[in-house]
């Protein structure tokens, strides 16, 4: 009966790395930061999770990882690499989805394979490198904005990145880029 998130990271940590575990069953049903992140609550500096497989959690933002924005500079983002993102949710009360399987305010996804998440796969805020991931199956967009934001999202990027077997009919594979398509490249959609 977990009614919160399952890891948290101290936002003091530095170079802290959760590696190769299982994440499952994180609740983090709160009203806005006790929303965040249902599997991992990223912060700090330079920290991040690898070899990780984060699957059935559940909250408003971030269903398995929320990436918190650090103090630190643009170079010291925290990251997601190598893990594994299935079957999480993030939903609002009004049902849009934010970040499933990711919700980052600003940090590094690199090489994962995020699929079958409810609320979307990736949502990025601002400063984000989403970089050779595989997208795959998830329910409202592959990779979206929030539509609540008032961030011009110009440093976030994509690249090198497989987006497919979006819903046809009320889903997408980029939602909420608009005019950032200039900062997708190498990628199928």
């Amino acid at each position: 009966d977990n009614l919160n998130t399952v890891v948290t990271f101290d936002p003091t940590s530095v170079d802290v790395t959760l590696d190769g575990i299982t994440i499952t069953g994180g609740s983090a049903t709160g009203t806005g930061e006790a929303g965040y992140g249902g599997g991992v609550l990223l912060d700090g500096t330079s920290c991040g999770i690898e070899r990780c497989l984060l699957n059935y959690n559940f909250a408003a933002r971030g269903g398995a990882v929320y990436i918190r924005k650090n103090s630190g500079s643009d170079s010291q983002r925290c990251f997601v690499y190598g893990s594994v993102m299935v079957s999480n949710s993030a939903l609002n009360r009004y049902g849009y989805g934010y970040g499933g399987g990711i919700y980052s305010e600003t940090g590094v996804i690199f090489n994962n394979l995020i699929y079958n998440n409810n609320g979307g796969g990736i949502c990025a805020y601002d400063a984000t490198s989403i970089v050779n991931n595989t997208v795959v199956n998830n329910q409202l967009y592959g990779i979206g904005r929030p539509d609540d934001t008032d961030m011009p999202g110009t440093s976030i990027t994509v690249s090198n990145t497989v987006v497919w077997s979006i819903d046809p009919l009320n889903h997408v594979g980029l939602s909420g880029f608009g005019a950032l398509t200039g900062n997708v490249s190498n990628c199928a959609i």
